[in-house]
């Protein structure tokens, strides 16, 4: 009788979960070769502040900057895959935030700056339908 009610207590379990991932992967790529690099705490303010409160648990953020040079692995400033916790992915949230006020604080090299930077999220991914309104 007791091994029913486990096996019944079992299914009613797995009966109830989505096994659907909802998980979510953002790119934002900052152009900092502009003239007005000095705009990249504007750029970083919008991503702690627009893109990073919005990110559930399971999505994943990763911050690019686009500069005079050809793309290198150097150019991911920042990448963040939240923990499936709740609790856990918001300490990864504030980390992550220490990290972007880190790259908005450094100065910006270059030998030529001609356009003012910008915040560019080329996708999202997603299993539904995307949570983002920018």
């Amino acid at each position: 009788m007791k091994n029913l009610m486990l096996v019944l207590f079992a299914s009613g379990l797995f009966a109830c979960t989505n096994s659907r991932n909802y998980a979510q992967a953002v790119v934002a790529l900052v152009d900092v070769s502009g003239t007005y690099a000095d705009q990249k705490p504007d750029v970083v303010n919008v991503i702690k502040r627009g893109i990073l409160p919005k990110l559930m648990p399971g999505d994943s953020l990763y911050v690019i900057r686009i500069d005079d040079e050809s793309y290198k692995k150097d150019n991911i400033e920042a990448d963040l895959n939240l923990d499936v916790r709740p609790s856990r992915a918001n300490a990864q949230k504030l980390a992550f935030a220490r990290k972007l006020q880190d790259f908005a604080n450094r100065p910006q090299t270059g030998a030529r700056k001609t356009m003012r930077p910008r915040l560019s999220i080329p996708f999202t991914t997603s299993a539904t339908t995307s949570r983002w309104s920018l």
